[in-house]
């Protein structure tokens, strides 16, 4: 399994070694390189904020630029995967989780919305996720443009102090719960375990799965016991297994919900809630993953099946249109051999995960 962030890389290996590469700046692939630090663009000095055209200002960032330039080409990248440790790694926008063989799951990164939960000194709404009601009704009415400034001013501000968890810590909400599986999306997090599957960060989109937005790492309520989580830019995804007053089960369904803007749900219904994906109900999922607006499951039998936004060719249908249900893709009509159909596999996991 291969999760790639901006600039840097991890792969799992089958039997649970975790690797990585590229990029290490920020501690992003936590103790390879040589040095632990900030890059550049996480120290950017707070010059210009008042009189861009003042002659200090201007040398200031002059000599910002030569000194980053001059970074740039001393970069500490990690040219081969390098062995980290035993861990199942997923990573989101700014956020990373890793869950231990024991099941214990740490997170680091930025830690707005409650994406890792209790992590961080405060939990509170991202810029993003606190956008004031302003300007609906009089989008030009003086009222609404003098809110609307004084966001703007107060983000600007509060980007200055973003709330950024440097190194593994671990959740401590979790401590009493034998984590299976876990999920960054863009600025969410999914996690299963012991029969429940929590989820924390931003609710934009509904893809936290829950009417309320209270932040925390929160259960969904559903009656369905999940086994693997998935997480794209604004939905989500679960394999999970019948409630006990199910006849069947043990069989598993594709539960999906939050954003849906080009069918990447699979499903009709509420968005904000899980639902089962009706067609996949006769079958067995063993993977998922998902894309900024499309989504892939894999099954037993070795089908893949996608939906949602056809374009650039995402659902190789041969066209660019939508799929508002779970199509199967026709692998053997690419004449293709075993190794390369498995190899197309891959690439669309990949492709999924960036976008």
């Amino acid at each position: 399994m291969v999760s790639l962030g901006w600039g840097h890389a991890l792969a799992q290996t089958v039997d649970g070694k975790l690797y990585g590469w590229c990029c290490s700046t920020d501690g992003r692939l936590g103790q390879l390189g040589d040095i632990l630090e900030s890059s550049p663009l996480d120290s950017v000095p707070d010059i210009g904020r008042t009189n861009q055209h003042s002659g200090n200002d201007l040398d200031a960032a002059e000599k910002f630029v030569r000194d980053s330039i001059e970074k740039e080409n001393n970069m500490p990248i990690i040219w081969e995967p390098h062995f980290l440790e035993e861990l199942h790694v997923s990573l989101g926008w700014g956020h990373a989780l890793a869950q231990t063989v024991d099941g214990k799951l740490y997170g680091w990164g930025y830690s707005a919305n409650g994406r890792l939960g209790r992590l961080g000194d405060i939990l509170e709404l991202s810029p993003l996720d606190s956008v004031p009601d302003i300007g609906r009704t009089n989008q030009h009415s003086g009222n609404a443009l003098d809110a609307a400034e004084k966001f703007v001013r107060d983000s600007i501000e509060k980007e200055n102090n973003m709330p950024i968890i440097w190194e593994p810590r671990f959740l401590e909400e979790l401590q009493s719960v034998e984590v299976i599986d876990i999920a960054c999306g863009l600025d969410h997090l999914l996690c299963s375990g012991d029969g429940t599957l929590l989820s924390g960060g931003s609710n934009v989109y509904g893809q936290l799965g829950r009417a309320r937005r209270d932040l925390g790492l929160l259960p969904l309520d559903m009656p369905f016991h999940p086994v693997l989580v998935a997480a794209g830019l604004g939905h989500s995804m679960a394999i999970c297994k019948g409630s006990l007053s199910d006849v069947e089960k043990n069989a598993r369904k594709v539960i999906t919900w939050g954003w849906n803007h080009n069918f990447q749900l699979g499903r009709a219904g509420p968005e904000n809630l899980p639902y089962v994906v009706e067609g996949l109900e006769e079958l067995t999922p063993t993977s998922l993953s998902e894309g900024r607006v499309h989504s892939l499951a894999l099954t037993s039998e070795g089908e893949l099946w996608i939906w949602g936004c056809g374009k650039s060719g995402k659902l190789i249908s041969g066209c660019s249109f939508d799929e508002p249900e779970p199509m199967l893709a026709d692998m053997q009509a690419m004449k293709f051999n075993k190794l390369w159909q498995d190899s197309i596999l891959i690439c669309f996991w990949l492709q999924s995960h960036e976008g």
